[in-house]
C-alpha cells in the first residue's frame, strides 16, 4: 500500500475515535444532588440563611407531573452560618449526594438581605463550579423560606415557576450576568420583585396554599437595595431595555375616557446620547406594533382618524411609564437604564470626562427625548364596542 493511502486509512480510523466521548466526570449521576434554586435570607445575629431547592430523582416519573409516591418531587434544605460558603458546607454535611450547581435556575434574595448589600452573594455565586450566568435573580419582600416551599401548580418545581416569570418577561428578567456587569458600573441594577399570598388552590383540593406572583421591581445602588418601582414603572424600564413581549397596555379612550387595551405584537427601542451645552440628552425612539384587544369605549375604531388618536394615546402611555421610572431613578441616584454603557460606546471622550462623577451627572444633567411611534395593525373585526351597538329587543 502506498504511503499516502496508508495515512488516509489510518486517519479514517483515528478521526471517529477522537469524536467519541467518554464519561465527563468520575462521579456517577446517582451520587449528585442538582441544585435548582437558591434562596438567601438575613439570619439571626449577623448570620445568613441559605436554602437550596433540589429535585428528588426517586420521586420523578418521566412524562408525569408530580410524584409517583404521593409526595413532592423536590426538597429544600436550610442552614444558617456566618457566611454562604459555611452554610453550603453545613448543607453538604447533611446530604448523601454531592451538590451540583450547573442546573440552578433562579436565585431569590429577601429584601432584608438585599438592603445589607449583595456583594458577598455575587462573590459566592461567581466561585461556584459550573454556575451559569443566565440564572435569573429575583427579590421577595419578607422571608424567602415560604416561597421555596410553594406548591408548583403548573410546573414540577417552584424554580420552574419563577424561571418562567423571567422567560416570559412577566417581570424584570435580570440575570446573574446583569448583576456581574452592574457590579463594575456603580452597583446600579433593577431586579424583579416576587410577592406571595395565601389562596385556596383548586389543584390542592381547595386547601389554602401559597401563591406566587410579581410586584414591580427593586432598585439597587452600590450593590444595595435602595428603593422600589411600581409595576408600571418597571414596565418603563423594560421598554427602554427593549424587553417587552406580548405586554397588554391599557389607556383611556380619547372620546369618553373609558379603558381601551392593546397587546404589543413587537417593539424596537433605539437609544443614542446627544451632548449639549447644559447636559446630556438621550434620544429614545421606540417603534411599537399593537393589536386592539378590548374596548369599553364607543369610539369607532375602523375610522383612520380614530386609529391615529388611539395610537397617540398609546404612545403617550408608554412615554409616561418611561418618564416615571426615569424620574424615580434620578431621585434614587441609580443608573438603572445603563446610560453609562451608551456613553462608553457612542461618546467615549465625553464619558472619560464625566465618568469620575457620573452619578451626580446622571442626577442633575441627564434628560430624555422620547419619541414613541405606535401602529395598531389589527383593530379587530368589530367596528365599535358591543356595548354601544343597538340591541334587538324583538
Amino acid at each position: 500500500m502506498k504511503p499516502a493511502r496508508l495515512c488516509a486509512a489510518i486517519l479514517a480510523i483515528l478521526v471517529p475515535l477522537v469524536l467519541l466521548t467518554g464519561c465527563w466526570s468520575r462521579v456517577e449521576i446517582n451520587d449528585r444532588a442538582f441544585v435548582s434554586s437558591i434562596f438567601v435570607d438575613k439570619g439571626q445575629g449577623g448570620k445568613v440563611r441559605l436554602t437550596l431547592g433540589m429535585p428528588l430523582p426517586s420521586r420523578l416519573v418521566p412524562g408525569q407531573v408530580g410524584s409517583s409516591q404521593g409526595g413532592n418531587p423536590y426538597a429544600t434544605v436550610s442552614k444558617e452560618a456566618p457566611n454562604l460558603a459555611e452554610a453550603v458546607r453545613l448543607i453538604q454535611a447533611d446530604l448523601s449526594r454531592d451538590l451540583v450547581w450547573g442546573l440552578t435556575r433562579v436565585v431569590v434574595m429577601s429584601d432584608a438581605y438585599a438592603k445589607e448589600g449583595i456583594v458577598p452573594l455575587l462573590e459566592f455565586l461567581s466561585r461556584l463550579p459550573g454556575f451559569q450566568f443566565k440564572t435569573y435573580m429575583f427579590m421577595v419582600e419578607g422571608d424567602t423560606k415560604q416561597l421555596a416551599k410553594m406548591p408548583p401548580v403548573f410546573e414540577r418545581f417552584p424554580s420552574e415557576v419563577m424561571r418562567e416569570f423571567g422567560n416570559r418577561r412577566i417581570t424584570m428578567d435580570t440575570t446573574f450576568r446583569d448583576f456581574s456587569i452592574g457590579y463594575y458600573n456603580g452597583g446600579d441594577m433593577v431586579v424583579g420583585i416576587l410577592k406571595t399570598e395565601m389562596k385556596r388552590l383548586v389543584s390542592e383540593k381547595n386547601k389554602p396554599g401559597l401563591w406566587a406572583g410579581t410586584d414591580g421591581a427593586a432598585v439597587f445602588h452600590n450593590n444595595r437595595m435602595i428603593g422600589t418601582l411600581s409595576t408600571k414603572e418597571a414596565r418603563g424600564v423594560q421598554w427602554m431595555a427593549d424587553k417587552v413581549n406580548n405586554a397588554v397596555i391599557t389607556f383611556p379612550s380619547p372620546t369618553d375616557e373609558k379603558p381601551i387595551s392593546v397587546v404589543v405584537l413587537n417593539s424596537k427601542t433605539r437609544v443614542r446620547p446627544r451632548i449639549e451645552k447644559d447636559g446630556i440628552v438621550f434620544q429614545v425612539h421606540i417603534y411599537v406594533q399593537d393589536e386592539l384587544m378590548s374596548s369599553d369605549s364607543d369610539i369607532p375604531v375602523m375610522e383612520p382618524a380614530n386609529i391615529e388618536r388611539l395610537q397617540t394615546r398609546m404612545s403617550e402611555e408608554v412615554k409616561t411609564r418611561i418618564m416615571r421610572a426615569f424620574e424615580k431613578s434620578r431621585r434614587l441616584n441609580s443608573d438603572i437604564f445603563r446610560f453609562a454603557e451608551y456613553m462608553k460606546v457612542y461618546e467615549p471622550k465625553t464619558w472619560n470626562a464625566v465618568k469620575g462623577n457620573w452619578h451626580e451627572t446622571y442626577r442633575t444633567k441627564v434628560r430624555l427625548d422620547i419619541q414613541v411611534e405606535s401602529r395598531i395593525k389589527r383593530p379587530g373585526e368589530t367596528k365599535r364596542s358591543l356595548k354601544s351597538e343597538p340591541k334587538d329587543v324583538g
